[in-house]
């Protein structure tokens, strides 16, 4: 089965989550897409302290959910099963697509719904912290279209540590027919001392560790390129800063879709680090996948 046949959509009837299903839609290919709207708990109560009937609330966003906010993709005759949820929506989501075999979830964010322009949202964080099943997030820019062209893997580092995500675009782009283009970056760093001696008599051969990640990714080029003879792969190596490389090289390729990998950083650790999942896809004008790895 492709890996997009079966996708789980968040749908509230915001442009961004209209984006989300109309993308998810155009990848489906005949299979199934999973229309989930979820009912926070917190409005829930503040309805109920307000005397509003709860039934009536939640009757309310299931007409919509059945009706206005899937009308759209139930006309160019997707199959299209809508799910009305009792949770936050990040909650909700990863229990539908645990339910639905793992499959990817796919997700649009807005200006408005952000605390800054280069941060994907609560309910995008809260999944790249928690889910384990590819995360596929929209932008404004994306263009909801079947897949068609190349597909840009960024790693961070050398590829070795990106073996996930590097074996989900192949796959992907084995199915679809699609081209494999590699970015890696190399962020350089200045150690101030090494196993106790001081940074004056540790320093580090910044030039040596990128010709090795350039050796690693030509490697695996190569690798990939003799197990999958029909997939044109190709690749480049970058030093500097991983999310601003990673921008500003994708969005001068155009790419159909930016795979990535999502380590699963702990709250304090996101915070405190640059993660490029969090950041990525508010630079680029295409979707990017989120791939677990470990």
């Amino acid at each position: 089965m492709s890996l997009l046949h079966n996708t789980v959509v968040g749908v509230d009837g915001s442009p961004g989550s209209q984006l989300a299903l109309a993308w998810a839609v155009a990848q489906a290919d005949g299979g199934e897409v999973t229309a989930v709207h979820a009912i926070p708990p917190l409005p829930s109560v503040l309805a109920a302290f307000v005397l509003v009937n709860l039934d009536s609330l939640r009757a309310e966003h299931r007409r919509m959910l059945e009706g206005e906010w899937i009308a759209t993709a139930l006309e160019a005759g997707a199959a299209i099963d809508p799910v009305l949820v009792d949770d936050n929506p990040a909650a909700a989501l990863r229990s539908v697509a645990k339910r639905k075999d793992g499959a990817p979830i796919v997700i649009g964010f807005q200006e408005a719904r952000r605390w800054s322009r280069h941060h994907v949202g609560d309910v995008a964080n809260r999944l790249l912290h928690y889910a384990d099943v590819p995360l596929v997030m929209m932008t404004e820019q994306s263009e909801a279209k079947a897949l068609a062209g190349t597909i840009v893997v960024g790693v961070h580092g050398l590829v070795t540590a990106s073996h996930e995500p590097i074996v989900w675009a192949t796959q992907l782009a084995t199915e679809r027919s699609l081209a494999i283009h590699i970015v890696s970056v190399n962020q350089p760093s200045t150690l101030t001392a090494g196993y106790g001696y001081p940074a004056d008599l540790y320093e580090a051969d910044i030039s040596a560790v990128h010709q090795a990640n350039v050796n690693t990714t030509n490697a695996l080029v190569e690798t990939l390129r003799a197990e999958n003879p029909d997939v044109s792969v190709t690749c480049e190596t970058l030093e500097g800063h991983p999310t601003t490389m990673l921008g500003e090289t994708i969005n001068g390729l155009n790419p159909a879709l930016v795979v990535i990998g999502n380590y699963h950083h702990t709250k304090l650790a996101s915070i405190a680090t640059d993660s490029v999942a969090r950041h990525l896809p508010t630079m680029v004008s295409c979707p990017v996948a989120a791939i677990p790895a470990e």
